[in-house]
């Protein structure tokens, strides 16, 4: 090699020259740091897996825990709605799930207690078969009925009796709201007796005894009374009957009858209004005055010598039995709150206050166009008497014993027409009475605490 050569080898720039090898690691050196990698990444994933477990159990448990607490204090607060969706967004942690039917349940309670029947009968009946849920209905139901007869809407109430006469459960609580609806009385004039149900559901008669029909002084815990010739009816608070007198046309055979909220005795027959609407009879079948079997949707019935009235749950009227003198053409009587059967003839009350009649007029006991203001009304022999808003009584008719001398009597709660004798209830709970008295039908001065009993 010349010296030229030899100078540019010496002159070549550093990065040119060729760096001298690493020494090789030894393989005890290169296991330790693959081991050292190797626990690390174990490390690492084991600390991924605690953090992962510590996030699941506070999306499991810490969070919905405070949810669940916030659901309870709304529960707490009475907002129900918002608690049944705080619960039922948990889904299934712990009891949500049971939680938003007891929201649900208690949220139906709370609108019974409010009075918002409609609404609570509905929420019970979204609940189905959680606890009594299915039982509380019929019980809201009851309620509203109530409520209805307040608003003065009857057909409704009505309606919604008729289908609670299915809950014996509630019979005492339906049976008082009966009483509002239908046509009980606590006095009752019949041929030559009259009879009361005292305020403690007893019973008490005068006059003539000559077929036992003063015979109740063993009655108890009756709501009603009615009387005719030789009979008297009692209607007891639990739907059943007693019936005392004259038996020669089975009249008085009502002791099987069940269910019965109202009664009506006629000329030797009666007749019981059930609690689903229908009517039953018992006794003589003169012109078809029991043909009461088709009726339907009934709240009220009288009964007349040989005619029976009922009156619809929309206002309207039926009749069955005699109509010589047209006392059975209701056909168009409408709105009607009340009826009454004489001896052949018939008188409906009105809501206004007015009186519709048809049958005879002989003694002038239909003349009843320039009444007004009525409260209640009754249609004897001849006699019709009524009572106005005031408490006083009004009366019309044949008068020759003195049953229509009514003028002076006031504060009046009840009347009722007999044969030839009038009977009137004070709301002071005497009793008054005009007419015939020889078999002692008037002597009804004593008499104290008459009334239905407080239901």
């Amino acid at each position: 090699m010349d010296t030229d050569e030899l100078k540019t080898q010496e002159n070549a720039p550093e990065s040119q020259a060729q760096p001298a090898a690493a020494p090789a690691a030894l393989p005890e050196e290169a296991a330790a740091r693959k081991s050292k990698k190797k626990l690390l990444a174990i490390g690492t994933a084991v600390l991924l897996l605690v953090l992962a477990a510590g996030a699941a159990l506070l999306l499991k448990n810490v969070l919905p825990s405070g949810r669940y607490r916030s659901a309870e204090a709304l529960l707490a607060e009475g907002k129900y709605d918002e608690a049944a969706a705080a619960f039922e967004a948990l889904g299934g942690y712990k009891d949500s799930a049971d939680r938003v039917r007891e929201v649900r349940y208690l949220q139906a309670e709370a609108l019974l207690a409010e009075g918002k029947y409609d609404e609570a009968a509905a929420a019970f009946g979204a609940l189905g078969d959680y606890k009594d849920s299915a039982a509380r209905v019929p019980e809201a139901r009851c309620g509203l009925a109530g409520q209805l007869l307040d608003r003065g809407d009857r057909a409704s109430a009505a309606a919604l009796l008729f289908e609670l006469s299915e809950y014996p459960e509630l019979w005492d609580r339906c049976f008082a709201l009966w009483g509002r609806l239908t046509q009980r009385q606590a006095v009752a004039a019949g041929g030559g007796h009259t009879a009361a149900v005292l305020t403690d559901g007893t019973a008490v008669a005068v006059g003539g005894n000559d077929s036992g029909e003063c015979e109740v002084s063993d009655w108890t815990d009756l709501a009603a009374v009615d009387a005719e010739m030789y009979n008297t009816v009692g209607l007891k608070k639990d739907g059943t009957v007693v019936a005392t007198g004259d038996n020669s046309r089975g009249q008085c055979d009502v002791s099987d009858w069940r269910g019965i909220v109202a009664v009506a005795s006629g000329d030797s027959f009666s007749i019981g209004l059930k609690a689903d609407g229908t009517a039953v009879s018992v006794g003589e079948w003169t012109e078809g005055c029991r043909r009461v079997f088709e009726w339907t949707d009934i709240v009220a019935v009288s009964a007349g010598q040989r005619h029976t009235v009922g009156l619809k749950a929309d206002g309207t009227v039926v009749a069955t039995g005699d109509n010589y003198y047209g006392q059975c053409s209701v056909e168009g009587w409408t709105d009607i709150v009340a009826v009454s059967a004489g001896m052949d003839y018939t008188v409906g009350l009105k809501a206004d206050g007015t009186l519709v009649w048809a049958g005879g007029n002989y003694h002038g006991q239909c003349d009843l166009g320039g009444w007004t203001d009525l409260t209640a009304v009754s249609a004897g022999q001849c006699q019709t008497v009524g009572i106005q808003s005031d408490g006083t009584a009004v009366a019309v008719g044949a008068n020759y014993s003195g049953e229509t001398d009514v003028a002076g009597w006031k504060d009046m709660a009840e009347v009722s027409a007999g044969l030839t004798h009038t009977v009137g209830l004070k709301k002071d709970g005497t009793v008054v009475a005009t007419g015939d008295n020889s078999a002692g039908q008037c002597d009804v001065s004593g008499w104290r605490n008459v009334g239905l009993p407080a239901s």
